[in-house]
């Protein structure tokens, strides 16, 4: 301070012309004299300024930012309202396909209802069918029934006929006897009391009563003789158990016999224990 007082003592200022000369030739003391001029205020308020600026250009730098931000939110904006437009006309197709899957629920609605009534009549068809199937089932097992007993009858006939072609192994001078000459000698026999009315209908039953030599012994026998296509056990026990009513009505020995075109499985064994004697005889009508 000292030395700018000095240096303002070597310069006499009368004008202002002086004062900018002194002023121009010595620029420092333009702080002093704004010091002695100026307000803190005033003298604050360049720094004031500078700040201002810097936050007026970070607020610009702000404003910028913000308009960047605000360009892309618009630029989001926009997408959205494209979005928006699409999912309206999405919205609007799947309002056209809902209507048309309506209209086809109710066409499969009433599709459902005539099915349903179509099964109800394929059920009564059914019903029927069955009702038809069983009544075949019955006529068939009846014409099966029917063809068999023909067949069996047939088959009885024909060993009734050729006789002494199958009992040869048996007995020798075979002969048949007649429904008449056997029913004669049941007659008799029920007469004397060696066997009884239920034994006359069982021998009756046979399908033939032969007479003849034993081959081995020569001895007098007669054979009852049950005839089948194919032959069951109880073709062997009806066989052995009539013949022990003729051996009781002839009085003489008496020889069972099946004569079958085919056996049933197990019946060899069978006969065997009933000493029956099973003969094989094909007959083709």
């Amino acid at each position: 301070m000292e030395t700018l007082e000095k240096q303002m003592d070597e310069y006499r200022v009368r004008t202002f012309g002086d004062l900018l000369r002194a002023l121009k030739a010595h620029p420092e003391w333009l702080e002093e004299l704004r010091k002695l001029i100026l307000t803190t205020e005033l003298l604050e308020l360049p720094r004031k300024v500078d700040e201002l600026i810097r936050l007026v250009k970070q607020h610009g730098e702000l404003l910028k930012e913000h308009d960047r931000r605000l360009t892309r939110v618009e630029q989001d904006i926009q997408v959205l309202k494209e979005d928006v437009t699409v999912l309206k006309e999405d919205v609007a197709v799947l309002k056209q396909d809902v209507a048309v899957l309506k209209q086809d629920v109710a066409v499969l609605k009433q599709d459902v209802a005539g099915l349903k009534q179509d099964v109800a009549v394929l059920k009564q068809d059914v019903a029927g069918l069955k009702q038809d199937v069983a009544g075949l089932k019955d006529d068939v097992e009846t014409l099966k029934d029917q063809v068999g007993g023909l067949r069996g009858k047939d088959y009885e006939r024909a060993v009734r006929e050729r006789y002494p072609a199958i009992v040869w192994r048996v007995v020798r001078k075979s002969r048949i006897l007649s429904t008449q000459k056997l029913a004669d000698r049941l007659d008799e026999a029920v007469e004397a009391g060696t066997i009884n009315e239920q034994d006359y209908r069982d021998v009756m039953e046979l399908d033939a009563v032969i007479e003849g030599r034993d081959w081995h012994s020569g001895e007098p026998v007669v054979l009852a003789v049950e005839a089948s296509v194919t032959a069951f056990e109880k073709d062997v026990h009806r066989a052995a158990e009539r013949a022990q009513i003729l051996q009781r009505a002839f009085g003489i020995k008496a020889v069972p016999v099946v004569v079958c075109d085919r056996a049933s499985k197990g019946i060899e064994q069978t006969a065997q224990q009933q000493r029956v004697h099973l003969l094989s005889y094909q007959y083709q009508a």
